[in-house]
């Protein structure tokens, strides 16, 4: 026999504070969905999503874990591809959490003049070493940034013993 218990949002809230985050973050990824097929779609939009669903994952994060999440600059007047930042970002968390060694997770994202520069780095845990980084999300990235920004973009994925680093830059 299936039940189910159905709980007000304001008691959710009572009992979990990020609830209310979590139910925001799940409309708008229904909605960013939607526009996930168009080349193109504002910054701005593009960094409230991201900065949801890094809300959503703090939920999961440990005390063995520090953060750092950092937005700089305008971007008022920015397009990007849609997406194309969350492969990176999703990455950090499935491979960068630990429950039981410290763990160490920077995500940045500068606006500067003619220019987006992203930064992510997470540490590397012997267990997840051998797992294959370079799946099909990055694969499909860096296709999307030769398609969509040809010529006009440096992409620089670095693994060393400890650290997982990935450095973008989009040119405007």
């Amino acid at each position: 026999m299936n039940s189910r218990i159905i709980i007000s949002a304001s008691k959710c809230a009572e009992y979990h504070p990020g609830i209310i985050k979590e139910i925001s973050f799940t409309g708008q990824a229904t909605n960013f969905t939607g526009r996930a097929e168009a080349d193109f779609a504002p910054l701005s939009s593009e960094l409230i999503c991201i900065s949801n669903f890094i809300d959503l994952q703090k939920l999961r994060l440990g005390k063995m874990v520090t953060l750092n999440y950092s937005i700089e600059g305008e971007p008022a007047d920015y397009q990007i591809c849609p997406l194309l930042l969350m492969t990176f970002i999703e990455n950090v968390f499935k491979y960068g959490l630990s429950n039981h060694i410290p763990a160490l997770i920077v995500i940045s994202i500068r606006i500067q003049k003619g220019s987006i520069i992203f930064h992510s780095q997470n540490t590397i845990f012997d267990s997840k070493r051998h797992t294959e980084r370079t799946g099909i999300g990055i694969a499909n990235t860096r296709k999307r940034l030769e398609h969509l920004y040809p010529g006009t973009h440096t992409l620089a994925i670095d693994q060393s013993e400890r650290l997982f680093t990935v450095d973008l830059v989009l040119r405007y």
